[in-house]
């Protein structure tokens, strides 16, 4: 189990197994899920969500094409280990987590990518097989389904400042 991207976006186009969608300033293409989370449903132009894990994005080494290919903004970046945990934004101002061992900094613009069979499009409504979006995509796939926080509005709000210590 684990967290996901969920990206509502706009299907348009694909086909064996495939789907394209368009949204945020972004195009991804990725493996339609129907129902249960089988793949290899089709789907039809209209809203889908659009779910990628923060550990599939590639940071920092070229992908082998440009399909799935994404610039962002780095806003918040911490430090777990092996790993950071990074707040990105997309071109049209989404909020994206990613996770990955490339170093980043805050206020830097990266390339990312993610290969298309990470990426999961669940249609709307519109699949030939399996629930809508929200019920394909709910916990019990594992998919976090509250908005990802703006980590940043909170930090400027000063909701992060450092506690005071006063002496006992």
């Amino acid at each position: 189990m684990g967290y996901r991207n969920l990206l509502p976006m706009t299907v348009t186009g694909g086909g064996g197994g495939l789907a394209t969608a368009t949204g945020h300033g972004i195009e991804l293409t990725g493996r339609v899920v129907g129902l249960a989370g089988t793949a290899g449903a089709e789907v039809g132009p209209g809203p889908a969500v659009v779910a990628v894990r923060p550990e599939d994005f590639v940071v920092g080494d070229p992908p082998a094409d440009e399909t799935n290919r994404v610039d962002v903004g780095i806003e918040v970046v911490e430090y777990h280990g092996r790993e950071l945990a990074v707040q990105a934004r997309l071109p049209q101002g989404r909020a994206l987590l990613l996770r990955t061992p490339t170093r980043v900094s805050r206020g830097e613009t990266v390339t990312v990518w993610v290969p298309a069979d990470r990426v999961l499009v669940f249609g709307n409504g519109n699949t030939t097989d399996g629930p809508p979006a929200e019920e394909a995509a709910g916990p019990s796939a594992g998919v976090a389904a509250t908005p990802v926080p703006d980590i940043g509005a909170a930090r400027d709000a000063g909701a992060d400042r450092e506690h005071e210590v006063t002496p006992s």
